[in-house]
């Protein structure tokens, strides 16, 4: 729960202001929302949320993975506006 709490406090500061800086990569969220699946799965907590995420995450090309996990968000919000 408190890396969410983390994620999203990178997500008001860096993708809300425009910024798009979180200063983490995108590796390190699949790796993150992976272990939360886990352990979510291990406690059978509800979790659809995060396996959806983490199948929509694996399905970006892994040229990627070491791109600030904020330009996900840019890039969603260039789609709104085409």
């Amino acid at each position: 729960m408190y890396l969410l709490l983390i994620i999203v406090s990178l997500l008001s500061n860096h993708i809300l202001n425009n910024k798009f800086d979180g200063n983490s990569y995108l590796k390190n969220l699949k790796k993150d929302l992976d272990m939360i699946e886990s352990i979510s799965n291990k406690s059978k907590n509800s979790n659809n949320y995060i396996q959806l995420t983490n199948k929509l995450l694996k399905n970006v090309n892994k040229n990627y993975d070491n791109n600030d996990f904020t330009e996900l968000y840019k890039l969603w919000q260039n789609n709104l506006r085409n």
